[in-house]
């Protein structure tokens, strides 16, 4: 997502800057405010705290990129032998996502609380979120080929891969109907 951001700005990731895989979201936070590095990813809250700091928000990858942000996988296997347990975690996983977009106040409540945050943080913090929830819970077909295509640049050896044999949204649509009723 990075890399496309890049040429969307019209930048070459190569010439223009110097990738460093630095880890998880406190490791980046405190090398952009020890001045190792110049520019980083950060995720809710820490973008909002860095904004009081004083630093810059460049680009929101949202707006530059149609990206699933994040997922959760597992086996055909699993699928198959524990549908159950599989369509328990979405359900559970879907109800959040329902009650984070339909009921913002206690959302924003929870995240003050839950990030120990003040008030407006949380709130700026939720809108910032909320520009990636799923409509449905699920990646759309163009950010989900767009994955693939990083993945395929980063592995030449990985050819044509269809989406339906990476992904199958059949239980989480079970869910979304079973909630309907």
């Amino acid at each position: 997502a990075t890399r496309i951001a890049f040429n969307r700005e019209g930048l070459d990731p190569q010439r223009d800057a110097i990738p460093i895989m630095i880890g998880f979201p406190a490791t980046r936070v405190a090398a952009l405010t020890a001045g190792s590095v110049d520019a980083t990813i950060v995720v809710p809250p820490d973008n909002v705290l860095l904004k009081q700091k004083g630093f810059r928000e460049l680009l929101f990858l949202g707006d530059a990129v149609e990206f699933p942000s994040n997922g959760y996988a597992t086996t055909d296997r699993q699928l198959n032998e524990n549908r159950d347990l599989t369509k328990r975690l979405l359900r559970a996983l879907y109800r959040g996502l329902t009650f984070a977009r339909e009921r913002p106040d206690e959302t924003i409540q929870i995240l003050e609380r839950e990030w120990r945050v003040d008030l407006p943080t949380a709130k700026e913090s939720y809108a910032s979120v909320a520009q990636s929830f799923s409509k449905d819970g699920a990646a759309s077909d163009a950010g989900l080929k767009i994955h693939i295509s990083q993945i395929q640049r980063a592995e030449k050896t990985i050819g044509d891969i269809p989406i339906s044999k990476i992904v199958d949204f059949r239980p989480l649509e079970e869910v979304r109907r079973e909630l309907a009723r």
